[in-house]
């Protein structure tokens, strides 16, 4: 039996049970509020009132200490999508330690890593979602919970377990669907194409649960995946959309909700007590800490990994100890200027100080969660203007049938023959005349000057026959237009 805990912001979420071979089992489940202003952004601001409070909690309930998996929501994490050729587990992290590159960390400081496998990339290649963290974060949230006395074996954040999740699960029965996981505060998205994790997002929701604002919110979030699929071409269509965390007697509001915003997709409840756990749709709202029963192996858990990094700098420690003694002597020579460096920097650390307790505040570090959020809305909505370009770009090269077309026909037909405007296939570009001519010998100057003009990509003549009652030679010929004729470029 495995117990799970789930860190968001206000609201822990705890449950123990197991997932194995496709088989969910929940003994129990338990939530509790933090207390005020002790957890932001999945992140503990407060460990003097938090601390006490989790041990307080694991007491009460005869938690198990031992073995407990955290699975924690937070913008501390970085994620990517990437794929890469069939690497053994130390070049696959090398691999992503590279495309992690451009965050901007310190050199000296080496990330945490996990990655999860999403199955077939392009040719031999596999796809993976891979996911960066600071080491600190994740040995400070070990120590905040060896000091609640628990012992955390698995750390995963909220978005991997999530994808983990849907792919052990959801994904057996769909291959391009939505998982729409609704909480108290906000939305999650998982989007899977063709069988792959595609996008993931998460939208803040300030409306109660259960209420038609909030599917509306809910419908507004679908939408914004829709349009996401429409800005980056994605053609498949979707075969379904489920919501977890919700109450089947409602499906109806959120489908009608959806349906209102021109988005016909079936609508369904996702059944987490399908899976084990009888009836009981209360455990709806505990999808976040079900999906770290479903963790895997070591590249997965940031726990794990941050144990290898601390072991390879012990190594490195242990081989730079030669070197003490010489840089012993060194130190002695430049004690002396020490102390003069030393009275400067007493002077400067009070400030120093201040400005780590401006940074590390509850409004400064919530200031910068939603510069997060608003950079990835903007980038969301620059995909959106581009693809809107794009479309119509490829309108203006459509040409069009009108009357400036048929002046051509007429200048071109000037003392040759008379032409009638029939018929224009937009779809293919193709204008159809009816063209007669008096003089047989007129018809190829006629179909010439038709074939000079830069309006038409193609003239396909295929000759003429005497018509006895207008007696005048019908003339046979089709007008193909080039591309953006009509529009004036």
């Amino acid at each position: 039996m495995n117990t799970v805990i789930y860190l968001a912001n206000k609201q822990i979420q705890i449950v123990e049970g197991t997932a194995s071979k496709g088989a969910l089992s929940v003994k129990r489940y338990y939530s509790v509020e933090a207390p005020e202003g002790s957890i932001i952004n999945g992140i503990v601001m407060d460990t003097d009132s938090f601390i006490p409070f989790l041990a307080q909690v694991w007491r009460e309930q005869h938690f198990s200490p031992k073995d407990v998996t955290l699975v924690v929501e937070s913008t501390k994490f970085m994620g990517r999508t990437l794929e890469l050729p069939v690497l053994g587990e130390k070049k696959t992290l090398e691999f992503i330690d590279r495309e992690f590159s451009d965050m901007g960390r310190e050199e000296e400081v080496q990330n945490v890593y996990s990655y999860i496998k999403l199955g077939q990339g392009e040719g031999k290649n596999i796809k993976i979602y891979a996911e960066a963290a600071e080491p600190d974060f994740i040995s400070d949230l070990a120590e905040i919970f060896a000091k609640a006395g628990i012992k955390l074996s698995a750390i995963y954040s909220g978005k991997s377990a999530l994808i983990n999740f849907v792919a052990k699960e959801v994904s057996k029965s769909h291959r391009t669907f939505v998982l729409i996981v609704a909480d108290i505060m906000s939305f999650s998205t998982v989007l899977w194409v063709n069988g792959s994790f595609s996008y993931y997002n998460s939208n803040r929701c300030f409306q109660a649960p259960g209420t038609p604002m909030y599917a509306m919110d809910l419908a507004n979030s679908m939408s914004q995946l829709t349009q996401f699929m429409k800005a980056n071409r994605i053609e498949h269509e979707l075969e379904e959309i489920q919501i977890a965390g919700v109450h089947p007697d409602d499906r109806d509001m959120y489908a009608s909700a959806v349906s209102d915003i021109g988005i016909n997709t079936p609508v369904s409840v996702f059944n987490v007590a399908k899976r084990g756990f009888g009836t009981d749709w209360n455990l709806q709202s505990y999808v976040h800490p079900i999906s770290g029963l479903y963790g895997g192996g070591k590249m997965e858990n940031m726990l794990v990994q941050h144990s290898i990094i601390k072991k390879r700098s012990k190594s490195v420690g242990l081989a730079a100890k030669k070197y003490i003694i010489a840089l012993g002597a060194l130190a002695l020579v430049m004690l002396t200027a020490t102390v003069a460096l030393v009275l400067v920097r007493l002077g400067r650390e009070g400030a120093l100080s201040r400005l780590d307790a401006y940074n590390n505040s509850p409004e400064v570090l919530f200031a910068v969660a939603e510069h997060d959020n608003i950079s990835e809305r903007n980038y969301f909505l620059n995909q959106q203007i581009e693809a809107i370009k794009l479309v119509e770009d490829d309108m203006r090269t459509f040409p069009l049938g009108d009357t400036d077309v048929l002046k051509v026909f007429d200048r071109c037909a000037l003392g040759y023959a008379d032409v009638e405007y029939e018929a224009f296939d937009a779809e293919s570009g193709t204008i159809t005349i009816s063209a007669e001519a008096e003089n047989v010998d007129l018809i190829n100057q006629f179909i010439k000057r038709l074939t000079e003009e830069r309006i038409f990509s193609k003239v396909d003549y295929t000759g003429y026959n005497w018509e006895p009652s207008v007696s005048k030679w019908n003339i046979h010929v089709t007008c193909t237009l080039a591309e953006s004729a009509g529009r004036g470029e």
